[in-house]
């Protein structure tokens, strides 16, 4: 993830569509945000009410940032148990 976190704005994005894979999509205040796990973390690309332009990327490794999620999603094949 540090350096995925290295990469610009754009190098993220199209990395997180090539070879994420999209788990899930919400909505906070005027943004869209998808959802993807690549490797071992999780990123969300923030798009503008548009979906057209990234305006932000957080990536994290931390179950606590799915909270938002946890109602739509089944995160059982890429969370592993031990």
């Amino acid at each position: 993830m540090h350096k995925f976190r290295k990469l610009t704005i754009d190098q993220q994005t199209l990395l997180v569509k090539k070879r994420g894979s999209y788990l899930s999509i919400r909505e906070s205040n005027s943004f869209l945000i998808n959802l993807y796990f690549i490797d071992d973390f999780f990123v969300e690309l923030w798009y503008s009410s548009n979906g057209i332009s990234v305006n932000q990327i957080r990536s994290f490794r931390k179950l606590k940032y799915l909270e938002p999620y946890l109602n739509t999603i089944d995160i059982s094949d890429v969370v592993s148990s031990s």
